[in-house]
């Protein structure tokens, strides 16, 4: 797989600013992803999740600066965000998103899970052919919204947690 047609698609999609978009998915239940986790064990995604809390899934392009912003956004505003877990997906090499988890320090939150998106089954599912990329999920792990580009804080909360 070549991870340059990522990178240069990611560069220049990724200014592409857009509320949220309709993707036909809303009100269905979470798919069971395949995922790597950051210590290389393939797992389902549903495996490492809370059943009973709102869930982002986040994908992300470890190198891309629009989601260096979110996840900084997200990082300091995580006292407002505490009731809901995250999944940042990518899928980039396990070595950039080790290290993007390592920079961020994203394993000190216990409601964070890092992890690649083993056979495209993220992007494939939702066609997120951009990052930064959020679906929000509701305590039921029921879809409520996607969002392409940066999403403030309060939309993250108001969504996830209604």
């Amino acid at each position: 797989m070549s991870y340059l047609k990522y990178i240069a698609v990611f560069f220049f999609l990724a200014c592409n600013q857009q509320p949220h978009i309709k993707t036909g998915l809303e009100g269905k239940p979470m798919p069971n992803f395949r995922i790597l986790s950051i210590n290389g064990q393939v797992k389902e995604y549903k495996d490492i999740i809370q059943n009973d809390k709102p869930t982002v899934l986040f994908f992300f392009s470890p190198i891309c600066p629009y989601c260096r912003a979110q996840t900084q956004t997200i990082i300091d505003n995580f006292k407002y965000l505490g009731n809901i877990q995250f999944c940042f997906i990518s899928p980039f090499p396990l070595d950039y998103i080790k290290s993007f988890n390592e920079h961020y320090k994203l394993s000190n939150y216990p409601n964070v899970v890092v992890v690649q998106d083993v056979d495209s089954s993220f992007e494939n599912y939702f066609r997120a052919r951009t990052v930064p990329f959020l679906a929000i999920y509701d305590r039921r792990q029921t879809l409520k919204q996607v969002f392409k580009g940066k999403v403030n804080i309060s939309s993250i909360q108001e969504i996830a947690l209604k």
